[in-house]
């Protein structure tokens, strides 16, 4: 997504569906269901989208009355999504149907203090929201939140909020940059990390929460969830990286303006390096599910800045092997390109792979 159009890639098979016909607007972030069968998309004007991605439906359009949305979640099940509006209300929704299920007033919250982050826990049972003031957890079955536990808590208002992928575990980051690993179970502070520079808040977490990796402007800090004990620092040259962990915390991925990298956690070594396939600063980063695959948002300013055109690039490779199994460029006015550029790798996309590389071996396949 980006310079206010939304594509939809099938690698190697036909060209680019364009969504923006459908439902104009900025796309500010995107997820697909588990299933791989909707992408969801959260648009700058304050609605979230429910594309159907083979099917050609018209796309269910979630809307809060009076209230932009500011974030949204897709339950596991694919069958239902979570919406946070700006009138601190959250809502979940059928994502067929766009029928409103629940609703949720979360400004009940004692000195929130605003809230603009939502993010499932504990596979769709719970969900917790902060950022502008301090993090609760909710029950799906129970109107008033769980507040985190106080013992040991550093944070004032919030700048990060953030769940594994499992929903196990929370992981938070205040303003004097420390960094909290919590239990999303019973809202028990598990760790602590002390980070060397508030600037910039770069956190990414495992599946299962062993490992939390922290991104600086020169290095990358990684912690082991269960000790809290510091596992590695990895120097980033390339600077402002973004970063992401597999399932398992094990390896660690980063792209930077200059390149993007696969890290060893264990060892700190680099297994595979695609210098100089980048050519722009990258803008989004997004790992599919079962870290199979790695994708990168990359602008640059073609002819330069006299030319007034921006190119946006997906570049998405094997997280395995660093072989660049897609390529794309959109071109965009650089009026009309503002700052969003953003990617998301589907979890259908290993199917897609398999039959292009028997297709391009040279067999035949049923």
């Amino acid at each position: 997504a980006g310079g206010g159009d939304l594509y939809l890639f099938r690698p190697g098979i036909g060209e680019a569906k364009c969504l923006s016909d459908l439902v104009p607007g900025i796309v500010r972030d995107m997820a697909f269901t588990a299933d791989g069968e909707r992408l969801v998309a959260n648009y700058g004007h304050g609605i979230t989208v429910v594309h159907s991605v083979w099917s050609g439906r018209a796309p269910v359009v979630l809307q809060h009355e009076g209230h932009y949305i500011v974030d949204a979640r897709v339950f596991p099940d694919s069958e239902r999504i979570i919406t946070l509006g700006a009138g601190w209300r959250a809502s979940v929704w059928n994502v067929t149907s766009g029928d409103e299920i629940q609703r949720y007033d979360v400004s009940r919250a004692e000195g929130h203090g605003g809230h603009s982050v939502i993010r499932l826990l504990l596979g769709g049972d719970a969900f917790a929201t902060g950022v502008q003031g301090p993090a609760f957890i909710w029950d799906m079955d129970k109107p008033a939140p769980r507040s985190l536990s106080r013992s040991g808590f550093r944070h004032g208002k919030l700048r990060f909020l953030d769940a594994s992928p499992c929903g196990a575990k929370l992981v938070t980051m205040g303003w004097d940059s420390s960094i909290a690993l919590w239990s999303a179970k019973d809202g028990a502070l598990e760790h602590t990390f002390d980070t060397p520079s508030p600037w910039p808040a770069v956190v990414a977490i495992s599946v299962g929460g062993t490992r939390v990796a922290y991104a600086t402007d020169r290095e990358v800090h990684v912690w082991n969830g269960r000790t809290g004990e510091l596992v590695r620092r990895i120097p980033m040259p390339g600077g402002h990286a973004r970063i992401a962990l597999d399932a398992e915390g094990d390896r660690l991925f980063t792209v930077t303006g200059a390149a993007a990298g696969i890290w060893n956690v264990a060892s700190g070594e680099r297994s595979a390096v695609f210098d100089g396939q980048l050519n722009g600063s990258v803008i989004d980063m997004s790992v599919s599910p079962g870290s199979r695959w790695i994708g990168a948002s990359v602008r640059r300013l073609a002819g330069g800045v006299e030319a007034d055109v921006v190119v946006d690039r997906g570049i998405v490779w094997n997280a395995h092997t660093g072989n660049v199994l897609h390529h794309v460029e959109v071109s965009h006015r650089f009026a009309a390109a503002h700052r969003f550029s953003r990617i998301t790798v589907g979890p259908t996309f290993s199917m897609a792979d398999e039959l292009v590389a028997t297709w391009q071996d040279g067999r035949a396949r049923q």
